[in-house]
């Protein structure tokens, strides 16, 4: 009986590109999540300070040096979370962007190895039938001698 020949995908080169890239693209979007938390986390931290402040007020009478002073502390509060606003609004960006690099990768590994997976059923079929042509030939061979001749 003959042997099997191996399944050899001619595009393996490709999708292993493919499957680094879709890696790559992963990390690329952990890394952008973990930097959009962290700004959303730095600019609640700086929301909860302004209430802090806020808050702070009303308790008692300050004096106008120490007015001055929360006037000054709030509105450093109130640009460093303007400021932290657009580093969100940014960092969600970078995010949507890689999520998306991520989803395309992706897809383009996965028609690969659609491919793959549809050329090997293919080559199983091939090689069953090769390998049942070989029983029939075998056995119409057999029943020949049996019957004391063979053709051929």
């Amino acid at each position: 009986m003959r042997s099997l020949r191996r399944f050899s995908f001619r595009l393996q080169p490709v999708l292993k590109l493919r499957e680094k890239r879709e890696e790559e693209a992963l990390t690329a979007l952990a890394r952008a999540q973990s930097e959009f938390y962290r700004q959303l986390e730095e600019m609640e931290r700086i929301s909860s300070l302004m209430e802090e402040s806020l808050e702070a007020a009303p308790r008692g009478t300050l004096s106008p040096e120490e007015l001055f002073h929360l006037a000054v502390w709030r509105q450093h509060l109130d640009s460093a979370r303007e400021t932290r606003e657009e580093e969100v609004a940014r960092a969600r960006e970078r995010l949507a962007a890689c999520r998306e690099r991520a989803e395309a990768a992706r897809r383009e590994k996965l028609v690969l190895e659609r491919l793959r997976e549809k050329q090997l059923r293919a080559h199983l079929r091939e090689e069953a039938r090769a390998a049942q042509k070989e029983l029939d030939e075998k056995g119409i061979q057999a029943v020949w001698r049996r019957k004391g001749g063979f053709p051929g």
